[in-house]
Formats: structure tokens, C-alpha cells, sequence
């Protein structure tokens, strides 16, 4: 029911990590019109950023060099990362405004931490230690590589409940009518896949037999042609065991 379909929706991961994105990025920019007014000092700006780092350390983001790949840094390999396809579908459930959005924002995200990176490699901070302002790239491209692995799921999601949709579609189509004689096929099948296991059955004893009676062999050339035969038989068993397991 809609009211199931509500309560899933606000006890989701999904849901649950969106409103904390929302209630952080509100605290933040709340503390950000703090900082703002002319009566603030130096001391409350660094508070400010310390703060700023402990809430997105606790929140998941890493604050090290190694915890993103090098390929992140290089806007060659970003370009690469795959892209949700426009599908009719997702218009239906009005899902497309909210990829576009989405597209909208990683390529905006991509160009601000692009632009830090360069700032701070080149000009650097007269009010950040060296340090500060490592961590606070760090931490940019740690998001960065958040938003590209998000980016990631949602595009394979979409093309595998593409391909399902494709699916369902054709056992749809099938429904509405079937061959003449389809629904007549499956007794049969059954029969052949009872008929192939007695065989291979069978196939096993004689070999069995044929390797037991190896040692009462009179002449070489009988234990020979004894061993091609058991050859065969193996490679039959091994025929049959396959066309058993794909059934």
C-alpha cells in the first residue's frame, strides 16, 4: 500500500542518509552567515574550521592522501566514469529531472574541487597552515569520490532494471500467445532429461565393469583396447554431465 511504500521510503538508508546530508549542509552554511558578521575573530573562524573537519571525519570523509585513487586527480579518468542512460522509463516515475539535477551537480562538484586543487598548489592560504589546507583538499576529493561511486551505482542500476524491464516485457508478450503446441513441450523435456539420466547411469556402470575386468585381461592388446574403451565412456559421462547441469 502507499502507506507501506511511505514508511519504507523514510526508514531507507537512502532517506535517512539524505536527511543528515541536508541537516549538515544547513548547520554549515547557518555557521557560515556567523562568520560573516564584522565582529568575528580569527579564533572563531579556526574553531569554525576545526569543527568543520571533525563533523565530515565523522561523517566518513577521510583526511589522508591515500584514500582516494590517483586516477581521481586526473579529470581524464572522471570523464570515463560511466553515465545514466536517458531511458523512457525513468520519465514515468519522474526520475529524469532528478538524473539531470544530479549530472548537473557532479559536473559542478568536479570543477570546484579541480579549481581548490589548483589554488592551493599554486597560491596556497594566508589565513590556513599548510596543513589545514591539505586536509581540506583531502577531504574535497574524498567527497569527490563519493558523489563518482554514487554516480556509478545509480548508472548500472538503471541499465539493469533496464535489461529486467526488457525482460518482463517479453514474458509479457508471451502470455498473449504462445506457438502451437509450446504448452505440450514440457512432458516431453521431462522425459529426455529422465532418459539422459539413466543413460549416463548406465554409461557409469559399464565403465566401472570394463575398469574392474582391466586386470583379468589376457593379452595386451586387449587391455589396451579396454582402455580406449573407458576413455570414451568418460568423455560420454562428461557430455552428458554437462547437458544435465545446464538443465
Amino acid at each position: 500500500s502507499i502507506v507501506e511504500i511511505e514508511i519504507i521510503k523514510a526508514t531507507s538508508w537512502g532517506q535517512i542518509s539524505a536527511t543528515n546530508s541536508s541537516a549538515m549542509s544547513s548547520e554549515i552554511f547557518e555557521r557560515i552567515d556567523l562568520l560573516r558578521k564584522d565582529k568575528t575573530t580569527k579564533q572563531m573562524k579556526q574553531r569554525a574550521l576545526t569543527d568543520l573537519f571533525r563533523v565530515l571525519k565523522q561523517n566518513g570523509f577521510k583526511t589522508t592522501k591515500w584514500s582516494v585513487p590517483a586516477q581521481l586527480r586526473q579529470i581524464v579518468h572522471l570523464f570515463q566514469l560511466p553515465v545514466p542512460p536517458s531511458l523512457s522509463f525513468l520519465s514515468t516515475f519522474k526520475l529524469q529531472s532528478l538524473l539531470d539535477s544530479a549530472r548537473t551537480y557532479f559536473e559542478r562538484t568536479v570543477t570546484e574541487v579541480r579549481r581548490l586543487q589548483a589554488e592551493i598548489s599554486i597560491f596556497g592560504s594566508k589565513h590556513m597552515t599548510k596543513r589545514e589546507t591539505q586536509i581540506m583538499q583531502y577531504l574535497s576529493e574524498h567527497g569527490l569520490l563519493l558523489i563518482s561511486q554514487q554516480k556509478s551505482i545509480v548508472s548500472e542500476t538503471i541499465r539493469e532494471i533496464s535489461n529486467l524491464k526488457a525482460r518482463i516485457d517479453v514474458l509479457s508478450s508471451l502470455s498473449s500467445g504462445m506457438a502451437y503446441g509450446q504448452d505440450k513441450l514440457l512432458g516431453p523435456v521431462h522425459d529426455f532429461g529422465n532418459a539422459l539420466q539413466a543413460a549416463k547411469e548406465s554409461v557409469g556402470q559399464l565403465r566401472l565393469f570394463i575398469s574392474t575386468s582391466l586386470e583379468m585381461s589376457k593379452t595386451a592388446e586387449i587391455s589396451t583396447s579396454k582402455r580406449d574403451t573407458i576413455s570414451v565412456l568418460d568423455q560420454c559421462l562428461l557430455l552428458m554431465q554437462n547437458d544435465i547441469s545446464q538443465k
